[in-house]
């Protein structure tokens, strides 16, 4: 162990205490969310477009969204979310229509 990481390290415990010597998990933090990731809302209308126009693929959906709605997403993002394990399923929906 290097010597800078030792002093680090003895320092860490004498001000928190027994806690920094154990290990953390690898791995995004909960505290921590990562910083692009697609909103919640983005994802539920970039469904709802793929659910009105079932024959438009990632690029005409990107398109859709922008002219419908404003928001600038690129087609890997839309066909990411379509990857992505959830009801919608870009080449069968799951999705009952009635």
């Amino acid at each position: 162990m290097h010597s800078k990481a030792f002093s680090r390290l003895k320092r860490n415990y004498l001000k928190y205490g027994e806690i920094v010597l154990v290990g953390r998990k690898p791995g995004p933090k909960s505290w921590n969310p990562p910083c692009n990731k697609i909103p919640e809302n983005v994802e539920e209308l970039v469904e709802r477009l793929a659910i009105e126009r079932p024959h438009f693929g990632p690029q005409s959906l990107a398109d859709a969204l922008y002219d419908n709605y404003k928001i600038t997403k690129d087609q890997s993002t839309v066909w990411r979310i379509f990857k992505r394990p959830n009801p919608l399923n870009y080449k069968t929906p799951n999705i009952l229509l009635i």
